[in-house]
């Protein structure tokens, strides 16, 4: 009997939080802690409580939350938006390093050696590139947790932003993460792909490695009018999986999905809806075959733009230096900023950001791993304006 009661009590529990989880998170009314509410999810989805939809609007491919700003003296009208300022950054473990971790079958993972803490002043030269950036839409890739994320905001953005994470599918907690300007008005649906499938070694089976989460942008007035849509992304490394040397198969996998996915966005809110996708590829952009259907119907913004800065004095469009042991290093463009060919965006000005050292001159492009490690990031930050008083 006293069996019979726990279970039954442990039913109307479980059943207790999906309502009261699902009910904040769905319903969140403006000014609410967005962090606070999607921390409580990320704690709720580790244990997966079932079948929950988390809104009526979910393409079913995983939660969807809703975020409506607080509006004050300070925020925008949608009026007097004449450009959107965007960018993406590989923090490369944006506070704690994961520490090393080794395939134990599949794609499952076991950690074999406990990582360690980023050094203050790197976390503060990570803060002051993106304050100098003033970007109004950042996508961040190797966030550790939402926790992690209002803590940066909070220390070294002057909790200019909204922190916006949905946990992924990364064993190591390795997150794609969203900052939005709060002096913003839009009304934001931030959509989840987590588990969204695709065809991968014959097989149909979830196919990001993390996730390729989805912010659009709601007229504040209007449920009806939607602005543009953006994508984070961080595609599978360049790490063989097994049969499938350096995952070149997996990328063009996920390649194809996130053209769906694009698809399955403008079909819903129109074609003429802008739709971008920001992050890392782990691979050339401009070259890699895996990105050929990438390159088919999305616009890389670097070729787009009528100026790429920090690309002058040999620089190129380096977004990413890799230090092999033994081996030489490589320099590529594997992060970027695309946008659909359909909408037609009018990209003003695009560019990659340059470390400087102390005296603010510009440094070189890493030759070796011992100079990358004066870096904050393997990666560098990158960034576009577009048009949006086209889209009004």
């Amino acid at each position: 009997l006293l069996s019979f009661l726990f279970t039954i009590w442990a039913i109307m529990l479980k059943l207790f939080l999906i309502f009261f989880f699902s009910f904040s998170l769905t319903f969140s009314k403006p000014g609410d802690d967005c962090s606070r509410l999607l921390n409580n999810f990320n704690d709720l989805s580790i244990s997966r409580l079932g079948s929950v939809k988390w809104a009526r609007s979910s393409f079913d491919y995983g939660p969807v939350v809703h975020y409506v700003p607080k509006i004050s003296n300070s925020t925008r009208s949608i009026e007097e938006i004449e450009y959107l300022k965007l960018g993406s950054y590989n923090t490369l473990n944006l506070v704690e390093h994961r520490g090393k971790w080794k395939v134990i079958s599949g794609e499952d993972l076991k950690q074999v050696k406990k990582g360690s803490t980023k050094p203050i002043h790197f976390l503060k030269e990570m803060g002051d590139i993106l304050n100098e950036l003033d970007l109004d839409i950042i996508s961040l890739q190797e966030v550790e947790s939402i926790e992690v994320l209002r803590y940066f905001n909070d220390e070294f953005l002057g909790s200019k932003y909204e922190p916006l994470l949905i946990k992924g599918q990364d064993q190591r907690g390795i997150q794609i993460a969203f900052l939005v300007k709060r002096d913003l008005p839009f009304k934001i649906e931030y959509h989840s792909f987590r588990e969204f499938q695709g065809i991968y070694k014959g097989n149909k089976k979830t196919i990001f490695s993390r996730d390729l989460p989805v912010i659009i942008l709601k007229d504040p007035e209007n449920e009806n009018k939607i602005y543009s849509a953006f994508a984070g992304t961080h595609f599978k490394s360049m790490r063989d999986s097994k049969g499938d040397k350096f995952s070149t198969n997996k990328r063009a996998a996920q390649s194809t999905a996130a053209i769906k996915i694009k698809n399955l966005i403008k079909s819903r809110y129109g074609i003429n809806t802008p739709f971008f996708i920001m992050g890392d590829f782990n691979n050339d952009l401009r070259k890699a075959k895996e990105f050929d259907g990438i390159r088919e119907n999305f616009s890389d913004v670097f070729d787009i733009t009528s100026e790429l800065i920090g690309s002058e004095g040999g620089f190129g469009r380096t977004t990413h230096t890799y230090h092999p042991k033994g081996g030489k290093t490589s320099k590529k463009q594997i992060d970027g900023i695309i946008v659909d060919k359909e909408s037609g965006v009018e990209i003003i000005e695009a560019g990659i950001y340059r470390y400087r050292d102390e005296s603010g001159k510009i440094k070189p492009i890493p030759d070796t791993y011992n100079d990358r490690k004066k870096n904050p990031s393997d990666h560098f930050p990158i960034w576009a304006i577009f048009k949006f008083l086209n889209f009004l």
